[in-house]
């Protein structure tokens, strides 16, 4: 079932419980709903978000000028359907059309894409946290970089960026990712060690976890772990 076809049944059956028996739903009502919620007009950006890939597309990181030069992969990693890349691209987004599945035969760097590629539950058939949706990405990613390996060890540093603890930050560690939790809203107790590499960071479930309250602080961190250029 595709996702347009899911989400008119959610819809549906959502609202057909709270009107009369002998009532239709009004036609629009699943279309405009699904319109609205797959474009910028259902969200709202946060103000760093735009900014923070302006500079880092600027990053020799991410050689835009020569993709064979690229050190730094950007992918998402999302518990949703395939809206996601337009609903980014409809902000200004440049998202890569590379998913889950795609033939990594003779692949290359996409040039100046704000996001290489896009794992998406969707298509993998598992949700965060489960180690299956962060090793798709690994996969990918690897592919991208001509670095893939058989092993389940990756070359590279793995960073994981999201805003929920359980499925994003502890998924992601137990995946052997570097998490890093973004608490926008400053809702939990954080310390710092004083490593030089460290953000605020807690402890949860003998996980050590990266705090950012926002992306000025992770483009901070990737300063000091030499990600991008200083």
């Amino acid at each position: 079932m595709g996702s347009v076809s899911w989400w008119t049944q959610v819809i549906e059956q959502t609202f057909k419980p709270l009107i009369p028996s002998e009532t239709e739903l009004p036609p629009p009502l699943a279309p405009t709903l699904i319109h609205r919620f797959a474009s910028k007009e259902g969200y709202e950006l946060f103000s760093d978000v735009l900014p923070f890939f302006e500079q880092l597309s600027k990053s020799e990181a991410r050689g835009t000028e020569n993709a064979s030069e690229r050190r730094l992969v950007v992918g998402i990693v999302t518990n949703s359907d395939d809206r996601v890349p337009d609903i980014l691209r409809s902000f200004g987004l440049n998202v890569s059309d590379l998913r889950h599945g795609a033939t990594t035969d003779n692949m290359a760097l996409p040039s100046a894409a704000d996001f290489d590629f896009a794992i998406m539950s969707y298509d993998v058939g598992f949700e965060k946290p489960d180690r299956r949706i962060f090793d798709s990405a690994k996969y990918l990613g690897s592919d991208l970089l001509g670095t893939h390996q058989s092993s389940s060890a990756s070359p590279h540093q793995l960073i994981y960026v999201g805003d929920e603890l359980d499925k994003d930050a502890h998924g992601a560690h137990d995946a052997a990712w570097l998490p890093v939790l973004l608490d926008r809203e400053h809702l939990l107790h954080t310390r710092t060690s004083g490593a030089p590499e460290d953000l605020p960071h807690i402890d949860s479930e003998d996980r050590l976890v990266r705090v950012a309250q926002n992306l000025g602080q992770l483009w901070a961190l990737l300063r000091r772990m030499k990600i991008v250029d200083p």
